[in-house]
């Protein structure tokens, strides 16, 4: 029996998102101290790079949404690969605090290895309908196996070599793992290639377009709904949270006198549990409404940050990131359907690039604000991070009201 070739797609974007991990967009937190102590930089300041990282990464998704509907994203990987490659590269060679704001932000422009990447996702969206959830799944737990190398390969290198010369090799990895493969094995749609989605058997000769496959929303039809701002405003809210948790937690925890090693184990844990929970999303994807699964994976997000705050010890450092890493790596399953569940396929790299901006301004946001929280508190993140609980809380409930829009013509009839 013949393979459909929309696996091949998942598969190659998995090997990407993998190897794409050596960006240190998941694991960040493990060089803010060496960062910080070698450049005499504070937290709040090293926060603004991620800043950078997540509002280029906002602004150029408004281009690379709609060339993906356009063009698909075997050229687009290959480039954003290899700016990523000299951005790690020079980041790892310089000592100015600006150089370096302005690589993170070439970083975040390219960005591959992020739960919800247009880049890595929207392909998925495009290949299948009916299996999407599962193929979404697959790919995204590429994320979760590079988080899982890394947390380790990373903590290794920057206690051996120094968080320098770790970039440098991470940029090697990323240039070889995001440009040959994906060059020779991506294609942009199914019907270019004579198929159709989720590999239905029709005649080689029929004229299928992407239209074919109802509901379909343009851009402007969706911005008239009020589940799309429901969606954007939600995710931009768990975004901040999570976002500014991700970038803090090893430092809280470590002023708090655990071992660089159990710090590293978080990290590990996270990444495996990630990518258990994004399969299992996979598998219930096509039983429980897509919503729902948001919700489970925001409040799980949120127990995280009170057990990681409340419960400092070893147990509790291995218990939150089980809460945590489930609840990215469903919502990495959740980013990758929920948009064309709701809206279609035909346009969703568009879709997307209108409400990316948003949901990772939340991302930006979300770490210099607590860096500065913590300098204004007496040097305590314990405000930071329960404001963070409460606001992924409220995002919990804004998701949980985001009913499926109505049809387009019936909506707006008058």
């Amino acid at each position: 029996m013949r393979v459909y070739y929309g696996w091949v797609i998942v598969a190659t974007l998995f090997f990407v998102s993998l190897t794409s991990a050596a960006t240190a967009g998941f694991t960040f937190g493990l060089f803010v101290l060496p960062m910080g102590n070698d450049l005499g930089l504070s937290r709040a300041v090293l926060g603004w790079t991620q800043s950078a990282r997540l509002a280029a990464n906002g602004l150029s998704s408004l281009a690379i949404g709609p060339l993906i509907d356009r063009y698909g994203t075997r050229i687009l990987i290959p480039i954003a690969g290899g700016i990523s490659a000299i951005a790690l590269l020079t980041i790892s060679r310089s000592s100015s605090l600006w150089i370096i704001i302005v690589m993170f932000g070439l970083l975040g422009a390219t960005e591959l290895h992020v739960p919800g990447s247009l880049l890595t996702s929207v392909p998925v969206a495009k290949w299948f309908t009916q299996k999407r959830a599962k193929a979404a799944s697959f790919a995204a737990s590429g994320i979760a196996i590079g988080g899982l190398i890394f947390a380790f390969i990373h903590q290794l290198l920057l206690d051996s070599v120094g968080w320098r010369d770790t970039l440098a090799i991470s940029a090697i990895v990323v240039l070889i793992g995001t440009v040959p493969i994906p060059l020779l094995l991506l294609r942009r749609v199914p019907e270019d290639i004579g198929l159709l989605p989720d590999g239905a058997a029709h005649p080689s000769s029929a004229n299928n377009t992407l239209d074919s496959d109802p509901p379909s929303w343009t851009a402007r039809q969706a911005m008239r709904t009020s589940s799309l701002w429901k969606l954007t405003a939600a995710y931009a809210i768990v975004n901040f949270s999570t976002g500014a948790f991700m970038m803090h937690r090893a430092p809280y925890w470590a002023e708090a006198g655990m071992s660089t090693g159990i710090i590293a184990t978080v990290f590990a844990v996270d990444a495996v549990v990630f990518g258990l929970a994004g399969l299992s999303a996979g598998f219930f994807g096509g039983r429980i409404s897509i919503k729902y699964l948001a919700v489970i994976a925001i409040t799980a997000q949120a127990i995280s940050i009170v057990i990681g705050v409340s419960w400092v010890t070893v147990p509790g450092l291995l218990i939150s990131p089980i809460f945590f890493g489930g609840g990215a790596g469903i919502n990495a399953v959740v980013q990758g359907v929920i948009w064309a569940e709701y809206f279609g396929r035909s346009s969703v790299g568009t879709i997307r690039a209108v409400t990316t901006p948003i949901i990772l301004g939340g991302f930006a946001l979300g770490p210099p604000v607590i860096g500065m929280l913590y300098a204004v508190s007496n040097e305590s993140y314990i405000p930071g991070f329960w404001a963070a609980t409460a606001l992924l809380a409220g995002a919990a409930i804004i998701v949980a009201t985001a009913g499926y829009p109505q049809d387009y013509k019936r909506a707006h009839k008058n």
